[in-house]
């Protein structure tokens, strides 16, 4: 070993150290890029380059898109087209009511200019407009004995306010709402210090009156509209709560168009944690899935929206309301719940209409199909 310089040593020496060095460096590369990697979101994972020119960037996490091709990413809140001195109401009593709400006649003046994209006011320009006027009921305060009744008072306005902050946040969201089996919302009126939703008027009604008093029209493609409306919904996850013919309205054109979505969610809500353990008063008991009949806590969803889509089903071929044949809803809970009762099956419904009905009327609510499913079986009938 003599031959070999003390330079020559010196030189590997420095050598291997430099080398070292860069494979540390190099680990620490790789290392920072595993880190980075963990933190991405899944969906930034694919991409092929990896942001690390920018070591010192902030960054911040991106949420998580839902799974699902049906899903659709909601957009930021619409403003809601304020009509005030735009709309006025007609005196009198309201044209109909139902469990939440009044339906006044009002008129729409659109001189002062015209507000979205609806093909129909689109069509008939500057003018008064006949529109529906729906607001939400006044809750009054029960009296026993003659005295008011301080603690059901104190609750019921709880419930109020709850119900009405819920309405003022529900209809921020209506505006980017847009199908063909969707009702328009046309905006908001303040009249006498109360807030009316304002929406087309439809000659035609609803979809039960329309049935009956067209014996000639086709049902499937009336139910199948209405399917594809609240598949729409819940794939802009928004849940109806009160599905039901009374609350399809049919279009000029013939066309099922969704209303009501939302509201009877927000009166179930305002309803719980409150000092009465009753069933909610949002709770249609003839339309109603099970489980909001059986438990007063549980959440309406998109499952029990599938289970009153089937009675709707049932309701529009029959031409009468769910469990016609008891009159007394305490009736009607008690068959439901104690006798876990369901629809008797009518005549002229195909097997595989009823099979699908019964399939959304299975008692655990996941286990039911999504709207998806049953508007593709509607798709597939025609």
């Amino acid at each position: 070993m003599r031959w070999i310089k003390r330079g020559t040593i010196k030189n590997g020496i420095r050598t291997f150290i430099q080398n070292l060095n860069s494979i540390v460096s190099l680990v620490k590369i790789c290392l920072k890029l595993f880190v980075m990697y963990s933190w991405l979101p899944q969906a930034s994972r694919n991409s092929p380059i990896l942001p690390i020119s920018e070591p010192n960037r902030p960054r911040t996490r991106q949420p998580r898109r839902p799974s699902g091709s049906h899903l659709v990413e909601p957009n930021p809140p619409s403003p809601v087209k304020r009509l005030n001195g735009e709309v006025t109401k007609k005196e009198g009593i309201p044209f109909a009511e139902g469990r939440y709400c009044e339906v006044w006649i009002g008129l729409w003046n659109r001189s002062g200019g015209q507000t979205g994209s609806e093909e129909e006011i689109g069509k008939q320009g500057s003018g008064a407009k006949k529109v529906a006027l729906k607001v939400v009921k006044t809750l009054k305060v029960q009296e026993k004995s003659g005295r008011l009744d301080r603690t059901e008072g104190m609750e019921r306005a709880k419930r109020a306010e709850r119900a009405r902050k819920g309405l003022e946040s529900e209809i921020l969201r209506w505006p980017e709402l847009h199908h063909p089996n969707i009702l328009p919302f046309y905006g908001r009126a303040d009249i006498e210090k109360r807030l009316y939703m304002v929406f087309p008027w439809r000659e035609n009604g609803h979809l039960l009156a329309y049935v009956k008093d067209h014996p000639e029209k086709k049902k499937y493609p009336l139910l199948r509209g209405s399917a594809a409306g609240l598949n729409y919904l819940h794939s802009m996850k928004v849940v109806h709560g009160n599905v039901r013919c009374n609350n399809v309205f049919i279009s000029d054109k013939g066309e099922p168009q969704i209303c009501d979505f939302g509201i009877a969610k927000i009166f179930h809500e305002a309803h719980e944690n409150t000092v009465s353990k009753t069933m909610s008063p949002a709770t249609n008991v003839r339309y109603a899935a099970p489980e909001l009949i059986e438990h007063n806590n549980f959440s309406i969803t998109t499952h029990s929206d599938t289970y009153s889509f089937a009675l709707l089903i049932l309701e529009c071929i029959t031409e009468v309301h769910p469990f016609s044949d008891i009159p007394r809803d305490a009736t009607v809970i008690h068959s439901r719940i104690g006798k876990k009762q369901s629809p008797n099956r009518p005549d002229g419904i195909p097997d595989d209409v009823w099979g699908l009905m019964n399939r959304c009327w299975v008692t655990e609510p996941e286990l039911r199909p999504s709207m998806d499913q049953v508007h593709r079986f509607f798709l597939d009938l025609a």
